[in-house]
């Protein structure tokens, strides 16, 4: 009788240390795979942790189970990060400028924006409380200014496509500002892609 109560205890043992690591497990962060481009011209390929939109370290594997190194986000160009089937999406860490409908301009903190359009001028979206905030930058431009926020969703008190969207392009394109000034546009994301498609087109880029 007294072995088979210790045969218990020690299944009861093993079956909870096992819960644990099979829990332990579960809640390990999930590594994606990504290639890193930096600005020396480098690159390496393996894994990154999930980013916060703030992150100001990336921790990196060569390969799962691996040692972490961590890299300075304002080391790295941009990060590619694969999904099934081949597909891929990249992130770019960048400061950014708001502008208000007044034109007063706010340069911001860095933070890893998605790429939406790439070409002469590049989209890229942040979501951030809960809306997405579209910014763009032309090439050569050191921060991606807010076109529109809010996005798809019920913002009447924020700045939106319609009021300083227009800003962006009066200079380069004013009649593309004068058409989002006159609400051609919406504040939907199928609008802003469009909007800079067609200045890319325009610019001969696409």
């Amino acid at each position: 009788m007294r072995k088979v109560i210790v045969l218990l205890v020690a299944i009861l043992i093993s079956a909870n240390v096992e819960a644990r690591r099979v829990d332990a497990r579960s809640i390990q962060p999930r590594y994606t795979p990504v290639t890193i481009y930096f600005h020396d011209g480098t690159q390496r390929e393996g894994f990154v942790r999930p980013l916060a939109i703030d992150a100001r370290r990336v921790e990196f594997l060569y390969e799962r189970g691996g040692s972490v190194q961590q890299f300075e986000s304002n080391t790295i160009k941009r990060i590619r990060r694969y999904h099934e089937e081949g597909a891929f999406g990249e992130v770019v860490w960048l400061p950014r400028s708001l502008v208000s409908a007044s034109g007063n301009v706010r340069e911001r903190r860095p933070r890893w924006l998605s790429v939406v359009v790439m070409g002469h001028v590049t989209l890229y979206r942040l979501f951030e409380g809960g809306l997405a905030h579209y910014f763009a930058r032309r090439e050569g431009e050191s921060t991606a200014t807010r076109i529109a926020n809010g996005v798809g969703t019920r913002n009447p008190g924020g700045p939106n496509l319609g009021n300083v969207g227009w800003k962006f392009f009066q200079d380069s394109y004013p009649e593309m500002a004068e058409r989002i000034r006159n609400g051609e546009f919406s504040n939907m994301s199928a609008d802003i892609i469009a909007i800079i498609h067609e200045y890319n087109f325009r610019a001969g880029l696409r």
